[in-house]
């Protein structure tokens, strides 16, 4: 863990001393317009220091949320309801401007004709439930890169390819990149040119 700054190192006792020192005593008659509140005993820290702080808090939120890659697997977090996210995700998600969107597909015979809808939430619903949190909390969000885990054997992308159908929420808000493509060696070419094909479409 990373030492602490040399401030925050000093007792509670002493900074508190210090913020006492830079909050002067004296009265501010009528403080804010338009307000109920006639006076305040005591002045505020100096302006220029509290918006200094602000400005430096915010220069390195952007930052970080500008550089970081958040990623979201599918079968790498159960499913769970927005309202069950914690506030830390969900203020990561508001802030961040890059996501990737780690598929996993294992397109069996029998799934390739059967009802999507008995296939796994985490093929069938996954991209769905993640696109809508995307267009509802991604605020800033301006990139999608969307990977892929393929381990089907016996399904050409025309029957794969509708599972990217919910991407479509997205489009026209985000710019949208290929990742990481592996599937079984025999069609991961043909899988590739697919998903790029589809994801052009996406960007136009």
């Amino acid at each position: 863990m990373a030492p602490l700054p040399a401030l925050l190192q000093l007792p509670i006792e002493l900074r508190y001393a210090i913020y006492h020192h830079l909050c002067r005593e004296g009265p501010i008659c009528y403080p804010f317009p338009n307000s109920p509140i006639t006076s305040i005993d005591s002045r505020a820290p100096p302006r220029q220091l509290l918006l200094t702080c602000r400005q430096l808090c915010d220069e390195v939120r952007s930052y970080y949320y500008g550089l970081a890659t958040l990623r979201f697997l599918a079968l790498g977090s159960p499913r769970m309801q927005r309202q069950d996210m914690s506030r830390g995700a969900l203020l990561a998600i508001r802030e961040v401007k890059k996501v990737e969107l780690m598929l996993m597909w294992n397109m069996t015979v029998h799934r390739a004709t059967a009802d999507p809808a008995s296939w796994p939430w985490w093929m069938n619903g996954w991209v769905e439930e993640r696109a809508q949190l995307l267009k509802d909390e991604g605020h800033k969000l301006e990139l999608v890169i969307v990977s892929l885990r393929d381990a089907s054997v016996d399904a050409s992308w025309d029957k794969t390819k509708r599972l990217l159908a919910p991407l479509q929420l997205l489009k026209g808000e985000v710019r949208f990149e290929v990742g990481e493509i592996i599937t079984v060696d025999d069609v991961e070419d043909s899988i590739r040119r697919g998903m790029e094909e589809y994801i052009t479409s996406l960007n136009t």
